[in-house]
């Protein structure tokens, strides 16, 4: 999905005619999940979409750093790989930000049993 971390959020984005844009606009509840060794980490949320310009162009810099060439501007296709665009969508994306405020971890092995929650 093009998730990534970036100063205490998760963000992702998506076509805003897709399905994925369609249900964070009915039920914006999500969840980011993950796995580490001895434990699964889980945190609940709301996403919030993002429409500050500077802001935008930051996530999709890092995005074009990390291999994905998304721009402020761009009305190219997010990726020569087919799976991508049918996920994604058409451009323009619509960039969301999730900023964790609690989290669970549930251990996974014998040497990390039982669960704690955190609030940020």
């Amino acid at each position: 999905m093009g998730a990534l971390w970036h100063a205490g959020s998760c963000w992702f984005q998506t076509g805003e005619r897709t399905q994925k844009a369609k249900n964070v606009a009915r039920d914006p509840r999500c969840a980011i999940s993950v796995a580490t060794k001895g434990f699964d980490v889980m945190s609940p949320e709301k996403p919030g979409r993002v429409t500050d310009p500077k802001i935008v162009a930051e996530i999709a810099a890092l995005w074009a750093k990390g291999g994905w060439p998304a721009s402020l501007t761009t009305r190219e296709r997010a990726s020569p790989r087919r799976s991508t665009r049918r996920t994604l969508g058409p451009p323009p994306w619509v960039v969301y930000e999730v900023k964790p405020r609690t989290g669970t971890a549930v251990g996974t092995a014998e040497e990390t049993p039982g669960s704690t929650r955190w609030q940020f």
